[in-house]
């Protein structure tokens, strides 16, 4: 049998809650979705739960969303708007995926409150709490150097200045100072849970399509222009875990594989080992 004082390192070593901040190795350490109650927030919080991971789901109100998310799932209120219901949702957590965006055209759920000082927000409230780890999901197109492109403009008129208001979170994040930041761009998110425009139903089944990604404003062809929001939650998950992650932005699009292309699943080890890393 171990020692009383051995089992005690250990149990502190392993249970993240015990932590202060992230311990290096910590397996099974608890990581926190912002914006769990959306589409492609819940598609995170179900591919995390599925790999093992402990999930913290932060929503602005947990009643709204009672028995929406798997067992083990934890619930917490938070909003993006308030700074210090942040810093008290990620207490203890190691890592943060930010899958929230604007809810109405303009105000305190709009693009500037939600994609642009909400991200700010949640960083100081990541870094008061140790966390390290931070991954937004942003979108394909948000660089204004885009302004022209006919579907950044349309995006960018559905809710006031979302794409410009996006592109000011991720300078955010990249300015932060975090050791292993994560951007993943995906573009035309189809699948999921919900209602709405922004939900478009699919027949294609996730972990089934071949994974088109490239560094920040790449050219990813144009014969693949969408992505289930599952797969998403794939590459998601892989950036918190993966090394070869930190400080990325990623692009990401998918389309059916060719004979003999491998899935996502199988792409997904070394999906970020070409993408460069960016140095601002």
């Amino acid at each position: 049998l171990k020692p009383f004082w051995l089992k005690l390192a250990l149990f502190f070593y392993f249970d993240h809650s015990c932590w202060p901040i992230t311990p290096p190795f910590c397996v099974h350490a608890m990581i926190a979705v912002i914006g769990a109650g959306g589409p492609t927030g819940l598609e995170c919080v179900r591919r995390l739960l599925a790999q093992g991971s402990p999930v913290r789901c932060v929503v602005r109100s947990p009643e709204k969303y009672s028995g929406k998310f798997a067992a083990g799932a934890e619930v917490v209120q938070g909003s993006v708007t308030d700074e210090a219901s942040m810093e008290a949702a990620l207490k203890n957590v190691s890592g943060v995926v930010f899958a929230a965006s604007a809810s109405a055209y303009r105000g305190a759920g709009g693009p500037y409150e939600v994609d642009y000082l909400g991200v700010e927000k949640t960083i100081k409230a990541a870094k008061a709490n140790g966390v390290q780890k931070f991954v937004l999901v942003s979108s394909r197109l948000v660089n204004p150097a885009n302004k022209w492109h006919p579907i950044r403009m349309l995006l960018n008129n559905i809710k006031y200045s979302l794409m410009d208001y996006k592109f000011m979170g991720e300078e955010a994040l990249r300015s932060s100072g975090l050791a292993h930041y994560v951007i993943v761009r995906p573009g035309g998110l189809a699948g999921g849970e919900g209602e709405g425009s922004h939900v478009r139903p699919t027949d294609i089944q996730p972990g089934t399509q071949y994974l088109v990604a490239g560094a920040a404003e790449a050219d990813l062809g144009g014969s693949a222009r969408s992505i289930h929001r599952a797969d998403v939650a794939m590459v998601v998950c892989e950036a918190l875990t993966s090394p070869d992650a930190a400080r990325k932005t990623i692009e990401i699009v998918a389309r059916p594989p060719a004979e003999g292309e491998p899935s996502i699943k199988e792409q997904l080890a070394g999906v970020f080992k070409a993408i460069p890393e960016e140095t601002t």
